[in-house]
């Protein structure tokens, strides 16, 4: 039960060391005032029925009247001072949860099992509809309360013991079965967020316009409807099991108090006939076994309302370790210029990055341009790593080229067990140019003669080992992996697109530029023996005056509706 409450009294200091003080100091001076209440009125009953001393009483009524003032100020003060320091506080704690967040594992993110979690989490920092640091709170009315019992103690003990001894018991029966019926309404509690959580996806759907379209076309209104309804009415009948369960609660303690009752005043009236005690005294054991009565009952529904959030506390323990990835070992295999690997470096900020190609050029240039990705020269048929090694290996567009029993069996052996293999492989897209990008004749005879010249598929193997999106998978299969899933990533990259901005359709065009731009440079650098610097030069030129055009094209508003459009399949093992 305490742990919870540590958690809350930490966070709490952290960020606001005042909101902690201002509760304490709120509890303590509250819990005085009942003990005032109970005392000074009997004072003043007694001098009235006696010396009727009008200094006593004017004495009596300014300390009952004056604490009473002072108290509720500072009371007024502190409790709205620390309620404003205490949204601070949860606005300080939500934004450092969401910056765990956005570094954690995204695909944990969607996981099912962690938005259980989450919502269990929420349920323990939030308790439902109470707002954050409720159960600190709870605490605090907690440490407030014994003050004002044992003040009270003090009073009743005078007149008998056994009325403190006899209360003490029927409230511990009181609240514990009324604990009870409350344990079964946060059971149901439990079920009524995960069902909320399906009733709110399929409420979305109908709410959201975007899908309006999808919905009529395959005319799934109505099976949408039939499973938001199955959730919506197990949700309100769980809110009825659970409203029950407080009207039992509710009507146990009712009950108790009644018995309570009846035994205190019977007893004071038996002592009062009997001239045991005056009036006064009557009147505070009266207020003071109500005041008894009252605190413990608060006592008592506060650790249940503690202990009843605190079954949460271990899922928040777990939402808040989030896996953040300090200890994630990533493999990048056949990393090129380093891309992918910087992308995961700024994705991934706490885990250790390493990337591997066999070009010596591509390493030297990606460890200049990121050097807190650990980049290694090496090939992916014979990694240089220890076995066991990694949690997540990755590559892009990689595995057509390498054999796949090579390929996939240095990363079963690279990895930790339950480690993820991931596969990005390019799909055939969609490709259409500009008609002023369209080839010349001395283009054409340019092309024709590095194609009769180009052996570079063979020497470097390129797309050797092809794949459909059917074979991708089982083979990961069979050379060891297992819970296979895959997915589809669509890029579409069309300039004319009013969606995109004028610079985002610019830069779409130029990395056409840079990509025809690079084909030709690269016909230089694979069959030097065959072209002439001066042919490439050339060929160069007349692409930069293609693009230049399209590009005045696009600012003077002409469509051409050129697209590119990519598909990349995404695959996921885990060994």
């Amino acid at each position: 039960m305490f742990k919870g409450i540590v958690f809350f009294i930490k966070n709490g200091w952290k960020y606001d060391k005042l909101y902690i003080i201002w509760r304490l100091l709120f509890q303590f001076i509250n819990s005085l005032i009942p003990i005032v209440a109970v005392i000074i009125p009997k004072y003043m009953i007694d001098e009235l029925m006696g010396a009727q001393n009008v200094s006593k009483l004017t004495l009596y009524v300014a300390v009952l009247a004056g604490y009473t003032l002072i108290a509720t100020c500072l009371s007024n003060y502190w409790n709205w001072d620390a309620f404003s320091r205490r949204c601070r506080v949860s606005a300080e704690f939500d934004s450092d949860l969401h910056r765990r967040l956005a570094e954690a594992d995204f695909e944990r993110l969607e996981d099912p099992h962690f938005l259980d979690m989450q919502e269990k989490a929420k349920k323990f920092l939030y308790c439902d509809w109470h707002g954050f640091g409720y159960l600190l709170d709870c605490a605090m009315m907690i440490i407030g309360q014994c003050f004002t019992l044992i003040g009270i103690s003090a009073v009743i003990i005078t007149l008998d013991w056994r009325i403190i001894v006899i209360f003490v018991i029927s409230l511990i029966i009181s609240t514990k079965l009324e604990g009870i019926q409350k344990k079964k309404a946060m059971r149901l509690s439990q079920e009524i967020s995960r069902d909320q959580r399906g009733w709110q996806y399929y409420s979305e759907l109908f709410e959201d316009f975007s899908y309006g379209k999808e919905i009529r076309m395959n005319c799934i209104q109505n099976w949408l409807l039939s499973r938001e309804r199955g959730y919506f009415t197990k949700v309100n009948s769980n809110l009825k099991q659970q409203n029950d369960t407080y009207i039992k609660a509710g009507n146990l303690g009712a009950l108790f108090t009644f018995l309570q009752q009846i035994i205190a005043y019977g007893y004071l009236l038996a002592c009062i006939v009997q001239g045991a005690i005056s009036i006064g005294s009557f009147t505070m054991y009266t207020s003071a076994v109500t005041a008894f009565a009252s605190s413990f009952r608060r006592v008592m529904e506060s650790i249940i309302e503690i202990r009843a959030y605190d079954m949460y506390y271990d899922d928040l323990n777990e939402y808040l370790d989030l896996d953040v990835n300090k200890n994630l070992k990533i493999l990048e295999i056949g990393c090129g210029p380093g891309a992918l690997a910087s992308a995961l470096h700024r994705w991934y900020p706490y885990a250790e990055i390493t990337a591997v190609d066999r070009d010596s050029e591509f390493i030297r240039f990606a460890t200049e341009h990121e050097p807190e990705v650990n980049f290694v020269e090496g090939d992916a048929t014979a990694l240089p790593f220890e076995d066991n090694t990694f949690d997540v290996t990755i590559s892009n567009t990689v595995a057509e080229h390498i054999e796949p029993s090579k390929f996939y069996g240095e990363q079963v052996r690279v990895l930790k067990r339950g480690g993820v293999c991931l596969v990005l492989s390019s799909r055939k897209g969609i490709h259409i140019n500009p008609k002023c990008t369209t080839s010349n004749e001395y283009e054409r005879q340019f092309w024709k003669k590095a194609e009769q010249y180009n052996d570079s598929m063979d020497r470097f193997a390129v797309c050797k080992y092809p794949m459909s999106e059917a074979e991708i998978p089982t083979v990961m299969a069979e050379y060891g992996f297992s819970n296979i899933s895959t997915g589809f990533i669509t890029v579409d990259l069309t300039p004319d697109n009013p969606r995109f901005s004028v610079s985002l359709a610019l830069d779409m065009i130029n990395a056409n530029r840079y990509t025809a731009l690079d084909a030709i440079e690269s016909v230089l650098h694979t069959m030097p023996e065959h072209f002439t610097t001066q042919e490439v030069e050339e060929m160069k030129r007349l692409a930069n005056a293609k693009y230049d055009v399209r590009i005045e094209q696009y600012k003077r508003g002409e469509k051409q509706w050129d697209t590119n459009v990519s598909i990349i399949m995404v695959i996921r093992g885990i060994k």
